[in-house]
C-alpha cells in the first residue's frame, strides 16, 4: 500500500508456505490486497506439510490455489515450481 501511496511502480512479492493460509493474517492480507487492488504477488508453496502436520490436517482443502481462488480481484496460478520456464513465465505474467 505504500508504494502505491508513494507512487511507485515496485511490486511486492509474499513468499510462505500452505500452514499459512489457515491463519488469519494471511486471510486479511489477500483480502486487502484484493479490495485496494495491489500490487502484490503470494507465492505459497505446498509441500503437502503445513509446519508439522500433513495438509488435511490443517486445512479444509488440499489445494491451497482453490483454496485461494474465490478471493475476487486476484488471479490465481497454480504453477510446478520445479518448472523454471514456466514459473518464470507466470511470475512475469503475474508482473
Amino acid at each position: 500500500m505504500a508504494a502505491v501511496k508513494q507512487g511507485k511502480d515496485e511490486v511486492v512479492y509474499v513468499s510462505s508456505g500452505e500452514g499459512t493460509t489457515s491463519q488469519g493474517d494471511f486471510h486479511e492480507a489477500i483480502n486487502w490486497a484484493a479490495k485496494e487492488k495491489l500490487p502484490v504477488i503470494f507465492v505459497i508453496q505446498n509441500n503437502k506439510y503445513a509446519i508439522s502436520v500433513h495438509v488435511s490436517e490443517q486445512m479444509t482443502r488440499q489445494s491451497v490455489y482453490r483454496f485461494t481462488a474465490d478471493y475476487e480481484g486476484l488471479t490465481p496460478y497454480k504453477v510446478d515450481d520445479t518448472d523454471f520456464f514456466t514459473s518464470f513465465r507466470v511470475m512475469k505474467e503475474a508482473v
